[in-house]
This record gives C-alpha cells, structure tokens and sequence, in this order.
C-alpha cells in the first residue's frame, strides 16, 4: 500500500538571474523522469544575497535534491560558497553544480572545496554533467518520499495501521 500512496519526489533549487539554467535543467528532468513516477518541484532563489531566507525551512533543506548556481559576479562567490557548505552539511546532501562566468573560473577550487560536485563554465558543459549525473544508476540525487498530490500528502505517516507496512506487499 505504501507504494501506491508514497510519491516520489525531487525538490530541486537555482539561482539564475538570466533563468537559462532553470529552463535547460526543467527540460532535462522532464526527459529523465517522462517514465518514472518521479515528479519534480522547483524553488527560484531569486536574490543569493538573501539565501538566509531561503535556507530557513529546515523540512526543505533536509529535502533539497538539486541545487545549480550560476555565477557572474565575484561579490557573489562568498555567498555561494556558504550557500554550498550549509546544503552539502546536510544528510543527504544535495547534488550542487555551478556555472561560473568566464571570469571567475579562478574560484572553481574554492566551490569545489565548498562542495560542489560540478563546477563548468559554459551551458553545453553543464548539460552534458548534468544528464551524466542523472543517468547514473542508483541516481545521487535526494529523491524524498513525498507525495506530490495535496490530498496525499503525509497520509501514511498519520495512518495508525502498521501491517500497511507490511514489506511484503
């Protein structure tokens, strides 16, 4: 039974203010996940000076699968880099790629240090990691026994009936 009403579900995070890498990265799981019952959820951080903000919900950060970064300025890289380190200290943490300008591709070591998995400078680079990672097999991405349906949220941690969780069914 837990089968039927446990969704599947990646919560996925980016910071872009060009929103390029938010829409080649919706495309890419689309794809990936057309056959599975995986569904994605997608949070905008819209300004990285107020990551604070964002990093507050302790459920979230606990349930981040994917977070991408893309970098233009250097005054950005500090917050970044916290932002990383805060998200990759969590157990799971999540799968944190960045696209960097040209121009900082100096820090790439400081973001990898900070935990980063991926660090490129162009888009066809960050595709091409990006469908790699994912086509792994077991995915190193945070998959969260969520379902996606409302009415189906947190149903069976409410249930008082432990033979629905039964392994055998």
């Amino acid at each position: 039974m837990n089968k039927l009403l446990d969704g599947k579900q990646l919560i996925w995070a980016a910071y872009d203010p060009t929103q390029v890498v938010p829409t080649l990265t919706s495309q890419i799981l689309k794809n990936r996940f057309a056959d599975t019952p995986i569904t994605t959820q997608f949070q905008n951080i819209e300004e990285l000076g107020r990551h604070s903000d964002f990093l507050s919900g302790a459920e979230f950060k606990a349930e981040l699968g994917l977070l991408l970064l893309r970098l233009q300025l250097s005054a950005e890289l500090a917050i970044a880099t916290s932002m990383i380190a805060e998200f990759r200290s969590q157990t799971p943490g999540p799968l944190c790629l960045v696209l960097l300008d040209n121009s900082l591709c100096d820090s790439a070591s400081i973001l990898c240090e900070a935990g980063a998995q991926l660090v490129v400078s162009q888009v066809p680079s960050l595709q091409r990691g990006l469908e790699a990672i994912l086509n792994r097999d077991p995915l190193p991405i945070v998959i969260s026994d969520r379902s996606s349906h409302p009415l189906l949220a947190g149903l069976i941690d409410r249930l008082p009936w432990p033979w629905l969780d039964d392994p055998e069914d």
